[in-house]
């Protein structure tokens, strides 16, 4: 019902072509042999072979890291991924994956084969700082074409920790009564939760600052200069973490500042504590 019978001479073997053919249907090829009289021998048939051209579902989903989906890494070195399992009638044979810098690219690793495996650690790569790349993966079934692209949000590669460098508001050398500075982090990306910020004297006496956010990566940062801290020369402390992870506690500028809570020789005024003593 498909094609009629043909004369294929002695050969033992036939391609046809320009058939319409339907998809989800099984077609069987028949053979019988003629001899030089006309006669026919009894029809062997074929055990049929199934037509899909259908595509697996794309994979549900590609998430950067090794678990959860990631936002950022602190390797430049190697990149890992997961996704969900496609799906065909015919079953899943493989899938193939690659990175790029952009989705469904591959300027950073090229197609490559991983069988029937559902993630993948990618190694001896050599990643940009503060660049983002791409998991792109796709599902070839047992027959048929391969499915479409499914893509990662990407992830960013960050291992950079964060700085910050504080400006003195207060008149120096600062006396005793209200302190004021700004803190000025320095930081590719976005913070995990709020700095902090503290000072030391000579004697080891520490404390902290208390900061509130003012614009961009700035914070302002207030304290209470008492009558007992020596004079001397105080040393900040700084304290800080981004979203991948690194943790900084470098100060870049602004680093000391001058603590002197007695009056000058021959002054007069008052001295009090924060607590009105």
């Amino acid at each position: 019902n498909v094609s009629g019978w043909k004369n294929n001479g002695v050969q033992i073997s036939t391609t046809a072509s320009g058939l319409s053919l339907t998809n989800g249907t099984t077609y069987y090829f028949s053979v019988k042999a003629v001899n030089g009289l006309d006669m026919e021998s009894g029809v062997t048939s074929s055990d049929g072979q199934w037509v899909d051209i259908s595509m697996p579902i794309n994979v549900p989903y590609v998430y950067d890291g090794t678990g959860g989906d990631i936002t950022y890494t602190r390797s430049q070195a190697g990149l890992s991924a997961n996704w969900g399992a496609s799906a065909h009638a015919t079953g899943i044979s493989s899938y193939t994956y690659t990175i790029c810098t952009t989705p469904c690219g591959s300027n950073v690793a090229a197609m490559t084969n991983v069988g029937t495996s559902l993630s993948v650690t990618r190694t001896a790569l050599s990643l940009s700082e503060g660049a983002d790349y791409y998991f792109s993966v796709r599902a070839y079934p047992v027959t048929g074409p391969a499915s479409g692209i499914s893509s990662s949000d990407g992830l960013r590669v960050d291992t950079t920790s964060p700085t910050a460098r504080v400006i003195i508001t207060s008149s120096v050398p600062v006396k005793t009564g209200s302190f004021s500075a700004k803190l000025i982090v320095d930081e590719l990306n976005s913070l995990s939760g709020s700095p902090q910020l503290s000072f030391t004297d000579f004697k080891g006496l520490s404390v902290p600052l208390t900061l509130a956010y003012l614009v961009d990566s700035t914070w302002t940062a207030s304290a209470y200069i008492q009558s007992y801290y020596s004079t001397s020369t105080a040393v900040f402390n700084f304290s800080a973490a981004d979203l991948a992870g690194n943790a900084g506690t470098a100060i870049t500028s602004g680093g000391t500042f001058t603590i002197s809570p007695s009056l000058t020789g021959g002054s007069s005024g008052t001295i009090s504590n924060s607590d009105g003593t």
